[in-house]
């Protein structure tokens, strides 16, 4: 995340159209399992679900 300190990561992110709409995936890669079971004690899932969902209320019309 922006402007936090934390474990380096790849992110590894694919748009792709299907039926009309936009599908995104997304991979985080880490060192570790250790450390991926320590970032996703943080609540990283909710906020990037909370995101992508504000994302496609602002988009879905487009």
């Amino acid at each position: 995340m922006i402007g936090t300190e934390g474990p380096t990561n790849i992110n590894d992110l694919h748009l792709y159209e299907e039926d009309g709409a936009t599908l995104v995936t997304l991979v985080v890669e880490y060192e570790s399992e250790e450390v991926r079971d320590m970032i996703l004690a943080t609540g990283m899932v909710g906020g990037m679900e909370e995101s992508y969902a504000r994302l496609e209320r602002v988009m879905g019309g487009f």
